[in-house]
């Protein structure tokens, strides 16, 4: 039985092609791959700051919340003042 005839030259060039579009779609897999660590890293970035914002915050709702329970103290001894000098004004 014959074998079938194979143009070689045209068979190497449809090969050349394939492995050609092959390299270009590798290469733009790893830029790619390269954009998404970028982005990754510019998250973790972002991700950092904002628990330190966090952090930040937190810190100062404590001393608001300390500044709050002085100034109720003050206005509790105030009040208590103002009565006892309005009580003893009285008699």
């Amino acid at each position: 039985m014959p074998q079938p005839s194979v143009n070689k030259d045209l068979l190497i060039e449809v090969l050349t092609k394939q492995n050609d579009n092959l390299e270009q779609l590798t290469q733009a897999q790893g830029e790619q791959l390269n954009n998404y660590r970028e982005h990754a890293e510019s998250y973790k970035t972002l991700l950092q700051k904002m628990s330190e914002q966090e952090s930040v915050q937190n810190n100062l709702i404590e001393s608001l919340s300390k500044e709050v329970g002085s100034l109720r103290e003050a206005n509790e001894d105030l009040t208590e003042f103002t009565n006892k000098q309005a009580h003893s004004s009285i008699y």
